[in-house]
């Protein structure tokens, strides 16, 4: 029988988001970026990552089946940091959290994805875990 329960990876932290950031740059480009706000990280026909966070969970050994999706009503209403939260089963730093929040909101404001990643590392760099 095969095991269902979502994979617990080693906890998520701020040099490993912005390692993964920096990795789907190099995999999709400085100026990708994405048309649609409130994307769910993965295509559901396909599996694979869609937006920058999508790539971060992906390269952390999360897949689309390991999201636990929530009625929207049950959902935090604090943005990125409040979705991630409400949909995996995971433990990541308060300064990755907010890394990813970052990033979420400037990749929906449409800016390419270099941008996106160079932004949240000046705005990070020295901040502590």
């Amino acid at each position: 029988m095969e095991d269902t329960k979502p994979i617990q990876p080693a906890q998520l932290s701020k040099t490993l988001v912005l390692e993964y950031m920096k990795r789907a740059v190099a995999e999709v480009g400085p100026e990708h970026s994405i048309d649609s706000v409130g994307c769910f990280y993965f295509d559901k026909e396909t599996g694979k990552p869609i937006c920058l966070i999508g790539y971060v969970l992906h390269y952390h050994g999360y897949k689309l089946k390991d999201l636990k999706p929530k009625q929207h009503a049950e959902l935090p209403r604090t943005g990125t940091n409040g979705a991630i939260c409400g949909l995996l089963e995971f433990f990541a730093t308060p300064t990755a959290k907010q890394m990813m929040s970052l990033a979420q909101t400037r990749q929906d404001g449409g800016e390419g994805w270099g941008r996106v990643v160079s932004y949240v590392e000046a705005y990070f760099g020295s901040h502590s875990e």
